[in-house]
């Protein structure tokens, strides 16, 4: 007589397995921890990051430097423009629009656009409120640091920028000059 060993399929092995009182004795501890760690522990990991304390208010204004910066290398003044208030007034009279079209006007003359910036002085105010000094570099190219500016074409400002937070930091008023290359040192 032949013996064939016929394959045992799932439904055998589960079986055998019902019929033993412990998952272990196959090595299936393994398989049960893992559902374990990854519908709870994970989860778990999450909602405690999520819930992690707020960004300080100067972190989220050096963020939206960063914002106003990108928008403009990418040519975006509509995002740029997100960050001034509706209600931007200057000591000159200039008003949202007349920003909207100083910014359109460097984009137009600048086929590329890179910002080197440097923070003089930053003063927060109740968390509402928010002056900076701050030196810009404005050139056809990338600049590495402020000792590269001497041998960049670029247009250096000097702004005076007063910020207000609602729901965002946006600029309600500002002042600039032109500036120097010692400022940026």
């Amino acid at each position: 007589m032949e013996v064939v060993n016929k394959p045992r399929g799932i439904a055998y092995s589960l079986a055998r397995w019902d019929s033993r009182s412990s998952p272990r004795h196959y090595g299936f501890s393994s398989l049960y921890r893992l559902p374990v760690f990854a519908l709870v522990i994970c989860p778990a990991i999450f909602i405690l990051g999520a819930c992690s304390p707020d960004k300080s208010t100067e972190a989220l204004f050096q963020e939206t430097l960063a914002a106003m910066e990108q928008a403009m290398e990418n040519r975006d003044v509509g995002e740029f423009m997100e960050y001034v208030s509706d209600g931007y007034q200057d000591p000159l009279g200039r008003s949202w629009d007349d920003i909207r079209r100083i910014a359109q006007l460097h984009v137009l003359r600048n086929r590329n656009l890179h910002i080197y910036r440097h923070v003089a002085q930053l003063t927060i105010v109740d968390e509402q409120y928010a002056n900076i000094v701050i030196f810009v570099a404005l050139a056809g190219q990338p600049i590495g640091s402020a000792e590269s500016l001497a041998n960049t074409r670029a247009e250096l400002m000097r702004f005076e920028v007063s910020f207000q937070f609602d729901e965002k930091w946006q600029a309600v008023s500002a002042q600039w000059t032109r500036a120097g290359i010692s400022d940026f040192l």
